[in-house]
């Protein structure tokens, strides 16, 4: 007997059936895609692994349709390929960089604003500075303080070593509760 209008659920199984079926083409058009071009594999994982907001309305796409389009995908390599290229740079102009301070202990800095992020999380915005001394060593203050300088400005104050930390092979000093100032 043929399930139809006459059951009590016929609402709800045509749409589910038909669901299943949109499900199942998008995974044989995803496989198909994948397997025409060996490297869309490598393109997809570094698509989740990006921040940023286009790779994503890609990533989106991807999941929707099992594809990109030529366009689209040209448009992800490439921007892909610039990351790589930034990431290779910031790596080579760090590559020096070493821990700076004891674990635990308060001390003086004197630092250069490199970068500052902010991320809204389920706690208040969280904000990350990238610094540097005097001697290139990249020292990392991730808070829920602002520090009030522009890239380029320097601030001078305390704070404590938190931890020592390498991240995409940079040595990379940790800093907590800074308390710092512009220098003028």
């Amino acid at each position: 007997m043929a399930y139809d209008e006459q059951h009590d659920h016929a609402d709800r199984y045509f749409p589910a059936i038909e669901g299943y079926k949109m499900a199942n083409a998008k995974k044989g058009k995803a496989a198909r895609w994948m397997t025409e071009d060996a490297t869309r594999a490598v393109l997809v994982e570094k698509m989740y692994k990006s921040s940023n907001n286009f790779i994503g309305t890609m990533l989106t796409n991807f999941a929707d349709w099992g594809s990109l389009t030529a366009g689209q995908e040209a448009a992800v390599r490439k921007i892909l390929a610039k990351d790589d290229e930034r990431k290779a740079a910031w790596k080579a102009a760090d590559a020096g960089s070493v821990f700076v301070g004891e674990v635990g202990k308060r001390q003086d800095f004197t630092l250069t604003m490199q970068n500052h992020f902010s991320y809204e999380t389920d706690f208040g915005m969280l904000h990350i500075h990238i610094l540097k001394d005097e001697a290139g060593n990249v020292v990392v203050y991730k808070g829920s303080k602002y520090l009030e300088a522009a890239r380029g400005e320097v601030v001078k104050g305390k704070a404590t070593v938190k931890e020592h930390s390498v991240r995409e092979d940079v040595n990379q000093t940790i800093v907590s509760r800074p308390k710092f100032e512009k220098v003028i």
